[in-house]
């Protein structure tokens, strides 16, 4: 059985920390705590980095689903100002091209 908790965060960067301590309370000794928290503290803040959450008044909603041999991390944020899109890549040629304009490290 799947147990869910959620809490929401103001739009602040200082507020990461907040929901890292949140999901590492949540684990305790149960489960992965380290890649629990490095899972949340990406998602949060990629959603402050990039889309409405990281605005004034901006917030993001992180759930953790507990079960017996599983942990289930979302982030809800408050979306971007345009549709999001998928790029077509067809190949691993179009990969190759893609990572040689970035240049090397990168």
């Amino acid at each position: 059985m799947l147990t869910k908790w959620c809490r929401v965060f103001p739009g602040l960067p200082e507020e990461v920390s907040n929901a890292r301590h949140f999901v590492a309370s949540l684990l305790g000794d149960r489960g992965p705590v380290e890649d629990a928290v490095l899972v949340v503290s990406e998602l949060a803040t990629n959603a402050l980095r990039h889309t409405r959450s990281g605005m004034p008044g901006g917030w993001f909603l992180v759930v953790v689903g507990l079960g017996d041999d599983l942990v289930r991390i979302k982030v809800v944020d408050q979306g971007g100002d345009r549709v999001p899109h998928l790029c077509p890549v067809t190949s691993h040629a179009a990969t190759d091209r893609r990572t040689q304009q970035q240049g090397p490290g990168l």
